[in-house]
């Protein structure tokens, strides 16, 4: 399903926000539509402030005063079903006493799912304080790091790095 007009104009000023650096030909294939719908809504954000188009460029900038208070259903149906439950997963987790990690999401669990849904889903969660990022390096290859996701009762726990020990216990030798 695709979202209103007024939703996609919203993900693409988060999307800017999220990535300076990027032109709009560039987000607007992370968001994975048709370019009609891309278009339309790039218009409607124009209008409505959330951004500006740099004359004679692919580059879009987020004006100084756009409001970028997106919460609940703001991003569209998908996104807001995507972080709630994304903070169920997360909620089951720390009942565990374990976080997730952002590339177990990614590459297992929402498999299939456009990036950008993802990034805007998560962006929201954090932006509206429901959940917490952290980040952990790989004691074993300082230069890997991994992010994770806690509720905020959580956070400083770090219960993500659990999965850089060893297991334990006693293993049977094969005869």
């Amino acid at each position: 399903m695709i979202p209103e007009t007024q939703e996609l104009a919203r993900q693409i000023a988060v999307l800017i926000q999220l990535h300076p650096d990027k032109e709009m030909s560039e987000i607007a294939g992370m968001m994975g539509y048709s370019p009609i719908f891309t278009i339309n809504a790039l218009e409607y954000g124009v209008s409505q402030g959330y951004y500006t188009k740099v004359p004679k460029t692919d580059k879009v900038v987020l004006n100084d005063d756009a409001d970028l208070d997106f919460v609940g259903r703001s991003l569209g149906e998908e996104i807001y079903r995507v972080q709630n439950e994304i903070v169920r997963a997360v909620d089951t987790a720390n009942a565990q006493e374990t976080d997730i990690s952002i590339d177990l999401l990614r590459y297992g669990w929402l498999q299939g799912l456009r990036e950008s849904a993802l990034e805007l889903a998560l962006w929201g969660i954090e932006a509206d304080g429901r959940l917490n990022r952290y980040v952990l390096a790989d004691p074993a290859d300082k230069k890997s790091t991994y992010d994770f996701l806690t509720l905020p009762d959580n956070l400083g726990k770090e219960w993500g790095a659990k999965q850089f020990q060893a297991p334990t216990g006693k293993t049977k030798k094969r005869k």
